[in-house]
């Protein structure tokens, strides 16, 4: 992490004003504070802090010819809740309070971990067809259906933050968006698969990147 700020700090002292710094959301007003006591409020301005959610925010309004709505919290519970009863009778595992918020509520965890996982209902499906545990079996199935039936409720109606980044990347993986852009990658203890697909293309595409990660402290024996 300091390497990382010094290495900004001269970039923009060589005149460099395009530099990305991509954090972790709960990192972003530490960042924030560090960056301003390091350039100044003039140096500041030349380094456009991120995260991932962020920046997918604003490539959606730049490129994106949907005007698609972003769900709320709230919407968000209300169809899964309409998801889950649409397909109920097809669920072969879950079946007792299908409509208490804390089913929905897990309902919506889990369908967002497998976004993270890039992973979709049909995938989800065909992997269960191969599973021996005929619990963890029924229990994957249902999951690719409950999800599949509240992909069809929000397509070309809403955007899911958990999305989000994957829209970003289908967005920008033929623009060389970061061909122009040093970009700092800090604060985070690891990626899931969406985010590693940007890290790709920020690799492959960008001037200069440096990726740093939290670890243990080496000097601890």
């Amino acid at each position: 992490t300091e390497y990382a700020f010094k290495a900004k700090k001269s970039l923009v002292e060589q005149g460099e004003e395009n530099i990305v710094l991509l954090t972790p959301e709960q990192y972003s007003f530490v960042a924030e504070r560090r960056l301003l006591n390091d350039l100044g409020e003039g140096g500041i301005m030349s380094v456009n802090y991120s995260s991932f959610n962020r920046m997918a925010d604003t490539v959606i309004k730049e490129y994106s010819k949907s005007n698609l709505p972003i769900l709320s919290k709230g919407a968000k519970t209300i169809l899964m809740l309409r998801a889950i009863e649409q397909v109920k009778g097809d669920l072969k595992l879950f079946n007792k309070n299908l409509d208490a918020l804390s089913f929905v509520n897990s309902m919506i965890r889990i369908c967002d971990e497998m976004k993270s996982c890039n992973l979709k209902p049909c995938e989800i499906m065909s992997m269960s067809s191969g599973i021996e545990n005929e619990l963890l079996k029924q229990k994957m199935y249902d999951i690719s259906v409950i999800m599949a039936s509240y992909q069809r409720l929000i397509e070309d109606k809403y955007i899911d933050s958990a999305d989000e980044v994957t829209i970003l990347y289908n967005l920008i993986c033929d623009k060389n968006y970061f061909s122009d852009k040093y970009v700092f990658i800090d604060g985070f203890r690891g990626f899931v698969a969406q985010e590693y697909k940007i890290l790709e293309l920020i690799i492959k595409e960008s001037k200069g990147c440096v990726i740093t990660l939290c670890t243990d402290n080496p000097d601890n024996s």
